[in-house]
């Protein structure tokens, strides 16, 4: 599902731009405004961090129920129409194939009319594959928007009585964060909240 890691950096991006604004601005750019800042600027450091935190995406798509359940659905789906599509071609080849062993002794008329079904039988069976291939990529997004509602409304209750302004996603080789200290990482707390809330939806 790579709509959910693109959506994820793009909300990434975004706010680290917001972070890096607020960070580096100075409203004072006198000598004297730039010695408070000085001053401060542990404290500000400190502040800033306890107001961020990060969530692990890969740790949080292999563990995280819904998301497993989800793909093995896809998976499973994907498979029928493969198997489905598989066996109609196989059956309009071995039609293609008695037609050639039959065609020196059909006449004309019948030549013509049976390539002409056979050209239709495979325009069809080549729209019914796209439609089955467009229809499983629309649920692919509809189950990537979902994830990452569900992601979302859980952060908003987790987040609740905490600090935490800024929630970042982090993915190993395609995000903005190089590095971030252990105790920012939030990936566990919000796995085992996610897989609460799945379960008892489950049951």
């Amino acid at each position: 599902m790579k709509n959910l890691s693109l959506a994820l950096n793009i909300v990434l991006l975004v706010a680290v731009a917001v972070l890096y604004f607020l960070h580096f601005k100075k409203s004072d750019t006198s000598g004297q405004g730039a010695k408070l800042v000085d001053l401060k600027k542990d404290t500000l450091s400190s502040a800033a961090a306890a107001e961020i935190a990060y969530v692990n995406t890969d740790t949080l798509m292999a563990k995280y129920e819904y998301y497993k359940t989800t793909l093995d659905n896809l998976k499973s789906r994907r498979e029928k129409m493969e198997q489905e599509v598989n066996g109609r071609a196989r059956s309009l080849q071995n039609e293609v194939a008695a037609y050639q062993r039959k065609g020196n002794s059909m006449s004309v008329e019948q030549l013509q009319a049976a390539e002409q079904n056979l050209r239709m039988k495979d325009a069809e069976l080549r729209q019914y594959s796209e439609k089955l291939a467009n229809d499983l990529a629309k649920e692919e997004q509809q189950k990537t928007d979902e994830l990452l509602e569900r992601i979302s409304e859980y952060l908003k209750k987790y987040t609740k009585g905490k600090p935490y302004k800024y929630v970042f996603a982090y993915t190993k080789g395609a995000s903005a964060i190089l590095y971030a200290q252990n105790n920012l990482d939030i990936t566990q707390e919000v796995l085992d909240g996610l897989n609460t809330e799945y379960k008892a939806t489950q049951k």
